[in-house]
């Protein structure tokens, strides 16, 4: 028994992986309890964390925007991209539609210690001005994306799974195997380092 446990341990920890990125996925797409709207009239940049593999391979960059809805004096954390910030905002951070922006995202935890350290300090600049901000939550605006990565990795971990163990004739040319396999680890990357905790 212990034998069969120690064979079959490599395939257990794989499939509990691939059964987390899974439920994880499909959690943050279903999860209607935890997504904030808010309409923002103003919004200002806080702070840009630059995303590394093994301190050398860039993936990508974070940016945190502070945002405000002037009428309600309410203001959320928001983590969007560079290019949503300037098609929605002037220079100045004020919303080019007069209506104000409407941000829809999940609230997440801030995942990175400097970005935790630095909502936290503007927080209580921005609570003396009356205005009431959350900082232990981060408006994520792009979970959708991030959970269908998920998704898409797993069910594209089990189509090269699937077709190793059926293709026993050698039926599918290896330039395909290559291809899906190179789309899978970077699919893999941007998983692992840029859509976990988002």
């Amino acid at each position: 028994m212990k034998t069969k446990l120690k064979d079959n341990l490599p395939v257990i920890i794989v499939v509990g992986i691939a059964l987390a990125l899974l439920f994880s996925g499909v959690r943050d797409l279903t999860d209607k309890d935890h997504v904030k709207t808010i309409r923002v009239d103003m919004c200002k940049s806080v702070a840009t964390v630059v995303n590394t593999y093994m301190l050398i391979i860039p993936t990508g960059n974070d940016h945190y925007y502070f945002g405000l809805d002037a009428e309600s004096g309410e203001g959320a954390y928001i983590k969007a991209s560079k290019s949503w910030y300037s098609k929605n905002f002037d220079a100045e951070g004020m919303a080019r539609d007069n209506k104000g922006v409407q941000v829809i995202g999940l609230l997440r935890r801030p995942t990175n210690d400097k970005v935790e350290h630095e909502l936290r300090d503007r927080t209580a600049t921005l609570r003396e001005l009356g205005i009431s901000v959350n900082s232990d939550y981060v408006v994520c605006m792009n979970y959708k994306f991030g959970a269908f990565c998920k998704i898409a990795l797993v069910v594209l971990g089990a189509l090269i799974v699937l077709s190793v163990l059926l293709d026993k004739g050698n039926r599918i040319p290896r330039k395909v195997y290559n291809i899906v396999f190179i789309t899978f680890f970077v699919l893999f990357i941007l998983v692992l380092f840029r859509y976990i905790g988002y």
